[in-house]
């Protein structure tokens, strides 16, 4: 997907211009954030119905930071090809 824009909804302003998304095959797309903590208030602050979209349900949303729990002794791994392509971006690997 190139060349993608994205206009401001009441004012019809472009807020987004020349965006290009590239996916690997597989790919599972999330949200991404410095701890578990951020990523978890980031999806509780995107979730929930879209009044823009009539395919979205009005149902609850889970408090996600809420349900945290602790990680001790979880071993994550990483994809490596992902890690790959991300060397030499700005803020990787901090």
């Amino acid at each position: 997907m190139r060349e993608l824009r994205k206009l401001a909804p009441l004012t019809q302003r472009e807020i987004l211009r020349g965006v290009t998304l590239a996916f690997y095959p597989d790919a599972k797309i999330g949200v991404l954030g410095a701890t578990v903590d951020d990523a978890a208030l980031a999806l509780q602050t995107i979730a929930g119905p879209d009044p823009q979209d009539a395919t979205t349900r009005d149902v609850p949303v889970p408090d996600y930071r809420q349900a945290l729990t602790s990680l001790d002794g979880v071993v994550i791994g990483r994809i490596m090809r992902a890690a790959a392509a991300l060397e030499g971006c700005r803020g990787y690997g901090r």
